[in-house]
């Protein structure tokens, strides 16, 4: 993962103000040789755009993902999703104030001189205009949706009892599994709590000190959750016994164990007057996500979109960034 860090830390960050104009030359013949690997009406999207564009992402990932091609493809249509909605949102004038964005480099320009990044780049240093682009374009994308959506999506009386009386339909007597759970990365990790778990120690202390998912605060307890609309992965929890132990699972996230607590029968609680205030929020999160899928199905389908080759995270076949 270190390897990758590098990688693509080097990539991201261009140059330093003190190159030779010889060096800028050489540069901006490159720049104009190498070959895009989008194109968006007209314009070239190169291999080192879409690496900026996913750069916070690709920390977080080894290098096992980062040659998955299902994950490449992802990337690769998030970012054709960013451009056309940067661009509607250009047009509807959204702006963000650069002081604020200022702030949120300085605090990433502070943590990247405490991990003493001279020691992985030797003496390239970090360009914060490129990361004050990248902050500066995904805020203003987002305040584009927020906008949007504050504008357009109303829920109404009538949405909030159609909701509730389709779930009153579907949800009554659905099988809920109570399941405890240890997620990570790391293999060896997984291994490791595997085998404190054959020792008999306590699944939730295990899951507190091992787990890199949101519910290790919690023991890794998950509640009672629906598994058929769970990754693949979790359908292995079907097959357990209550307080059985799964061996280490792996998936395209990382590494899983499970623990099967408890089997229950789900069912609709209170009134509809009661459960209103939750199904508002389960309704607007609805409405919300349709609001912008569709807005992306029709950005995409009037815009004239052109992949030309396979996006590459590895820093060594990426000739567009090696003399930055």
């Amino acid at each position: 993962m270190k390897k990758l860090f590098l990688l693509l830390f080097l990539i991201l960050f261009i140059g330093c103000s003190d190159k030779s104009d010889e060096a800028k030359n050489e540069k901006d013949i490159e720049l104009n040789t190498k070959k895009p690997v989008l194109i968006i009406d007209n314009k070239p999207y190169y291999n080192e755009d879409i690496i900026n564009y996913a750069y916070y992402l690709l920390q977080e990932m080894d290098e096992k993902e980062v040659e998955n091609t299902e994950i490449k493809d992802k990337i690769l249509n998030d970012f054709i999703n960013h451009i056309l909605l940067l661009r509607e949102a250009k047009k509807a004038g959204i702006n963000i104030d650069r002081q604020r964005i200022k702030k949120v480099v300085e605090k990433f320009n502070k943590g990247a001189e405490e991990d003493s990044l001279s020691i992985f780049t030797g003496k390239i240093q970090p360009d914060i205009a490129q990361i004050e682009k990248i902050i500066y374009e995904n805020m203003v994308v987002q305040a584009y949706l927020n906008k949007l959506v504050e504008e357009k999506v109303k829920v109404t009386e009538e949405d909030l009892k159609a909701y509730y009386d389709n779930m009153s339909k579907t949800e009554v007597n659905k099988t809920l599994y109570n399941v405890w759970h240890i997620f990570t990365t790391d293999e060896k990790k997984a291994d490791k709590a595997r085998e404190l778990l054959r020792q008999r120690n306590s699944f939730k202390k295990i899951a507190e000190s091992y787990s890199e998912d949101p519910y290790a605060e919690k023991g890794g307890d998950m509640g009672y959750i629906d598994l058929d609309v769970m990754p693949e992965v979790f359908q292995y929890v079907k097959k357990m016994r209550i307080r059985q132990v799964s061996p280490v699972l792996k998936s395209d996230y990382g590494y899983h164990i499970f623990s099967l607590r408890d089997i229950a029968k789900s069912t609709v609680s209170g009134t509809f007057e009661e459960a209103s205030g939750e199904i508002y929020s389960k309704v607007y999160e609805s409405k919300q996500n349709d609001l912008i899928e569709n807005l992306i199905k029709e950005l995409r389908k009037n815009a004239e979109i052109k992949i030309i080759g396979g996006v590459n995270f590895t820093f060594e076949s990426d000739n567009s960034s090696k003399n930055n």
